[in-house]
């Protein structure tokens, strides 16, 4: 059978019913899409049309700091069936950008990432106290990260630039398989963690879309692996998890320690969700099963976190370079973790944790 002779053809249609008629019909697609949008009709609106576009965006080739609005044909000539590259700017379509509350925008945003794949979704503001998380230079591309005057965010050959204006934090958990994690120090364990990481490629570029497509903008992990900020800290920052014995693991009441956590920034308003005290951290300080099941005991014993980053047992007599103070946690003596990293891996305390 030839495929190509299907109505998804790409000259099918047009030898059907003509040349012609194939522009007329486009025309009379695109001025209907028009009108459904300026006069707000249900399951036509721009945030439908947004979604829309998020969900045929292109994810091929990993993340993207920026991901900039599609240009399209004439909206007018545009058949229905056309979105699957990417969102156009609301201009597109003769529309203003999307206009809602904070707390309308969080509940959009909240819907149409969980649609996306995640887990669950939390928010903050990026104020003065937050921006001192963003990261100053990126883990593995050799760039700064920087604040500038801007109205959106850009990217040259030496920086990522966010715009120093109002800028919401948005917090992304991605659920893994608890299954697999509990299968000690096994490939079959490290699968489920890169498990995470294939479905925040899709949903960090359909999310990038849909801000795009509200005429809004959505600032991501440059690398799949590595953000703009701690995701741990906002996890904490917005309400998703609490912070654990491990500092390097923050536990989710729903769903323990087994999950991904991912972060964006945007500048569409959003109302910030609250840090949580669900007693899980409390617990921490009197449970130490994750500490007495590592195998390189990495994993501090102490009965009270501490301000203070103690030294690693590996290299005693170098600075705590990989880390930084400020936080009141048990620290974890990363350098010594790290000498699990290698075929079969570890994970054996997130397995572990009772949560």
């Amino acid at each position: 059978m030839d495929n190509s002779q299907t109505l998804h053809g790409v000259t099918t249609w047009s030898n059907l019913i003509g040349p012609e008629k194939v522009k007329t019909w486009a025309h009379d697609g695109g001025v209907t899409e028009r009108e459904n949008i300026k006069n707000n009709v249900p399951g036509n609106t721009l945030k439908d049309v947004a979604l829309l576009s998020a969900v045929g965006s292109a994810i091929n080739g990993g993340t993207s700091f920026v991901q900039n609005p599609v240009e399209l044909p004439d909206p007018d000539m545009a058949p229905p069936i056309y979105l699957w590259a990417g969102a156009p700017s609301p201009e597109y379509f003769g529309a203003t950008k999307y206009q809602g509350t904070p707390e309308e925008n969080s509940q959009m945003m909240r819907a149409a990432m969980r649609f996306m794949g995640a887990s669950q979704v939390g928010f903050a503001e990026l104020g003065e106290n937050e921006k001192k998380l963003i990261f100053t230079r990126h883990a593995r591309i050799p760039k700064n990260i920087v604040f500038e005057a801007v109205d959106k965010g850009y990217e040259t050959s030496d920086k990522f630039v966010i715009p120093d204006k109002p800028m919401w934090v948005i917090s992304i958990s991605i659920q893994m398989s608890k299954e697999l994690f509990r299968q000690g120090r096994s490939i079959l364990r490290t699968c489920g963690n890169g498990s995470r990481y294939y479905v925040w490629v899709g949903l960090q570029a359909r999310a990038q879309a849909f801000l795009n497509g509200l005429g809004y903008q959505g600032l991501g992990y440059p690398f799949r692996f590595w953000g703009l900020m701690p995701s741990i800290a906002d996890a904490v920052l917005t309400g998703l998890a609490e912070t654990s014995r491990n500092s390097n693991v923050c536990i989710s009441p729903e769903y323990g320690t087994v999950v991904g956590y991912f972060s964006m920034l945007t500048d569409l308003p959003l109302a910030p969700t609250k840090p949580i005290d669900a007693g899980i951290f409390r617990f921490c300080h009197t449970c130490r099963k994750c500490a007495d099941a590592c195998p390189v005991q990495a994993i501090s014993h102490d009965s009270e976190p501490s301000w203070d980053i103690p030294r690693s047992a590996l290299s005693p007599n170098a600075e705590p370079a990989w880390t930084t103070g400020g936080k009141k946690v048990f620290h974890r003596d990363d350098p010594l973790c790290f000498t699990t990293w290698q075929p079969p891996f570890c994970g054996v305390c997130m397995g572990t944790c009772v949560f």
